[in-house]
């Protein structure tokens, strides 16, 4: 893999998961409409996908803010 091509793969992993962090803050704002900062927080700290992934499950199959945190 040349350098170029590694930067692009770092670009478009940086570029995922900014995409899933603001899915996840979005869809806290359409479900509950307020998104508590200790919540924002904890999901702009989270750089790993698969537990941005999870953190998203949980907002859709949450019953109230609390069951996310």
């Amino acid at each position: 893999m040349t350098l170029t091509e590694k930067w692009m793969m770092e670009g478009l992993q940086k570029g995922l998961i900014k995409a899933k962090k603001d899915d996840i803050k979005s869809a806290v704002l359409i479900k509950f409409v307020l998104l508590p900062k200790e919540l924002e927080e904890k999901i702009e700290n989270t750089d790993d996908i698969k537990v941005l992934e999870e953190t998203f499950k949980k907002v859709i199959l949450a019953s109230k803010i609390e069951d996310i945190q």
